[in-house]
């Protein structure tokens, strides 16, 4: 057996930077599998089709656990599915394959940043709905929502028939389940508690709504923006997010391993 990694993609519609996704798992098929759910569909005419399930969850912005875990699952019938990453449409890869490979299997752990619920301040009513009060305090956390399971933690989650339901009440349900659900089973011990996604909090696009939102990357020509991606490129991140569809990604290629 090859042990494999499965992309869990959660998509609208297409992944949309398709051709860097198919440069950097060029050769690479014995090591790798892909799962999409794609709320809108995937379009027929994407080389990713084959990957689609073949039923959608209903999501929203802050509740997409339920899908996840519907990729889990599907995932997980594969025995030779070793680690699973979750994707987003807006993601590319910053390392090879080989490189990815070696990080995510050189560790038995799951890998994902962790930190105690920040959302707990009863004064702020903006808080309450993250405030997972229907668990105990001890077990409230939040992550990042990209985050790389192991197989025992991914089996977890997909049998979950207790924490699912309590914490999907909350929004951003896709940042409070992870790390609170592994609480749960005093498992947080078998993460790796670091980041592999890149995605920028400290900028903001002129045009942002008022709440909190990363910055959505449009212009690779822009120098400060491509130094943004190349720094996340020497920092040692496997993947960054919010590059925009048709954001030309050329200016990168010098720097991406799998494009040379």
């Amino acid at each position: 057996m090859i042990p494999k990694i499965a992309f869990l993609f959660l998509t609208i519609t297409n992944i949309y930077h398709e051709s860097y996704w198919r440069d950097f798992l060029d050769g690479h098929t014995a090591e790798h599998s892909m799962y999409i759910h794609a709320s809108e569909g995937v379009p027929e005419d994407s080389p990713f089709k084959k990957y689609e399930l073949p039923y959608t969850i209903p999501t929203t912005h802050y509740h997409t656990m339920k899908a996840q875990i519907a990729l889990l699952k599907e995932a997980l019938r594969d025995p030779d599915n070793q680690k699973f990453i979750f994707s987003s449409e807006s993601t590319i890869p910053l390392q090879s394959f080989k490189h990815v490979y070696s990080e995510v299997m050189d560790t038995h752990k799951s890998i994902f940043k962790y930190f105690p619920n920040p959302h707990q301040d009863p004064e702020n009513k903006n808080y309450a709905t993250r405030s997972l009060e229907k668990l105990p305090q001890e077990y409230r956390y939040k992550s990042s929502q990209w985050i790389i399971l192991n197989r025992a933690h991914a089996t977890l989650m997909a049998n979950d028939t207790q924490y699912l339901d309590i914490i999907t009440e909350y929004d951003a349900d896709n940042e409070l389940y992870p790390s609170s659900f592994l609480a749960t089973q005093h498992a947080l011990n078998e993460v790796d508690c670091k980041r592999t996604t890149f995605v920028n909090w400290d900028k903001r696009n002129p045009d942002t709504m008022p709440r909190a939102f990363p910055y959505v990357y449009t212009n690779l020509h822009d120098p400060e923006q491509l130094s943004d991606i190349k720094h996340a490129i020497q920092e040692g991140f496997l993947f960054a997010r919010k590059i925009e569809s048709g954001t030309d990604l050329s200016p990168l290629d010098t720097y991406l391993a799998y494009k040379q």
